[in-house]
């Protein structure tokens, strides 16, 4: 009885000694997988926070990249208004930076800088709307300079056409770079590429349609609506007719290249009469008034409507400026109201040498025969477009630029590229984009006026 009882307490004892070993087991697991929790849930804290501070930083250099580009854009688009003689020229005083200057330390100090359009030097930098600690800045490189971080070989700038001259342009191309930060020393670094982009003879934003038997030929000699295209009758166009949104036909035109939608855009630049006011040589004010550049009234017709006319064929009708006579003086203006002509100035041998860029819109059904004073650009409208008569225009190519809507029909020919802005109607001259009649457009497809955008990007390490 004695060594029973004794077993039992015995068996007890071990009993509490298990339960206790297993206890404590059982705390070092749960010690361990509270450890875990907290290790895993610190660990993916992190690994979130950074996640934040990267796209922060990511989206900062993207934001740069945009604004930079634009204020470049912008810039080397208005080559002709700051008094280049070509883009390119437009691009090497960029790449000198506001002092123009480079060759020494001193005057590099600013190469590529746009801090002259709202970005400034580095190690300045802006910040992203308005986000705590997240900002970013920007410059603008030659392809061969070596200081942003890609040094080329002797090979790869004359595959790029480059010259080993940083501060100036070669190819027509520069660089932007972005970089972009956030808290943490977060850091993205971006590089794009811009570029003269070559497009077809006529480029709405908006859609198109072609009826009739409009005639456009040349090497360049498409048609392209970044909405919707549509051609009706026997429209004959020489190379692509393309559209961004719907393609459609009816008739029997005729298309030498790709006739299809759901094509890529293509990026119509700002269209704004003021950016050529530099180019003008008399200004058809909304007074009446008539004057060169610096403000010197040289005829004033707001008391008598044809007080102009004698002496430049303009006649002021209170809200435009009408040519309506063979009477006209050579010359580049600039109209601050809409522009009619209505007459029938210049002949095919003497073509009334006129270019005019106008804050309203232009109206054209007489029958003139013209040529562009200003190279390589005719026409420029903040407002409308409307050619109903039988203007011939001469001489070599030109541009014509539309910021609201075209509109085309009657007879005549041009030669040359026309762009149309298609925004939103303020003029109700035109109110959709259609060429119709026997219009002849002929362009070679390079234009010596083209437009510039982004055609490369990428991430940097």
């Amino acid at each position: 009885m004695m060594t029973g009882r004794w077993d039992m307490a015995r068996r007890a004892r071990d009993e509490r000694g298990i339960a206790l070993i297993t206890v404590l087991i059982l705390m070092v697991l749960m010690s361990g997988l509270t450890a875990a929790l907290v290790v895993s849930s610190t660990t993916e804290t992190v690994i979130a926070r950074n996640h934040q501070l990267a796209s922060e930083a990511r989206a900062a250099a993207e934001a740069g990249l945009m604004h930079a580009s634009q204020l470049a854009i912008t810039r080397i688009q208005a080559w002709q208004a700051d008094g280049f003689a070509s883009p390119s020229l437009a691009m090497s005083a960029l790449l000198r930076g506001p002092d123009n200057l480079s060759g020494t330390v001193a005057t590099d100090a600013d190469n590529g800088s746009l801090e002259a359009l709202g970005i400034p030097r580095r190690p300045a930098r802006l910040q992203l709307a308005a986000l705590p600690g997240v900002f970013y800045d920007a410059r603008v490189f030659d392809e061969d300079d070596p200081s942003r971080g890609v040094t080329l070989s002797a090979a790869d700038r004359a595959r790029i056409t480059e010259d080993d001259q940083a501060a100036i342009d070669a190819n027509v191309k520069v660089l932007v770079q972005a970089v972009g930060y956030s808290n943490g020393d977060a850091i993205a670094r971006v590089e794009a590429t811009i570029g003269a982009v070559q497009m077809p003879a006529i480029v709405t934003n908006g859609s198109l349609t072609m009826s009739g038997t409009p005639t456009i030929t040349g090497a360049g000699g498409g048609v392209h609506a970044n909405e919707n295209l549509s051609l009706n009758g026997t429209v004959s166009i020489a190379q692509n007719a393309t559209a961004s949104g719907n393609y459609s036909t009816s008739g029997s035109p005729s298309v030498g290249g790709l006739g299809a939608g759901g094509q890529s855009t293509q990026t119509v630049p700002n269209i704004n009469a003021a950016d050529y006011l530099a180019l003008a040589d008399f200004i058809l004010k909304a007074d009446g008034t008539l004057t060169n550049p610096v403000g010197t009234v040289l005829c004033d017709a707001s008391g008598n409507q044809n007080a102009c006319k004698a002496g430049y064929g303009w006649v002021f009708g209170g809200t435009d400026w009408n040519l309506s006579s063979n009477t006209w003086t050579q010359g580049t203006f600039y109209a601050e109201t809409d522009i009619r002509i209505t007459g029938n100035a210049g002949s095919p041998g003497s073509p009334a040498i006129i270019s005019i860029f106008a804050e309203g819109s232009i109206d054209i059904s007489g029958n003139p025969d013209m040529q562009p004073d200003t190279p390589d650009l005719f026409l420029v409208t903040n407002g409308d477009l409307e050619i109903s008569g039988g203007l011939d225009v001469h001489g070599g190519e030109s541009q014509i630029l539309v910021r609201e809507q075209l509109s085309l029909s009657g007879t005549g020919s041009y030669s040359g590229q026309i762009l149309v802005q298609d925004v939103p109607s303020v003029s109700n001259l035109v109110t959709a984009n259609s060429i119709v009649g026997t219009k002849v457009i002929t362009y070679s497809g390079i234009s010596s006026n083209p437009a510039f955008q982004i055609s490369a990007w990428r991430w940097l390490p």
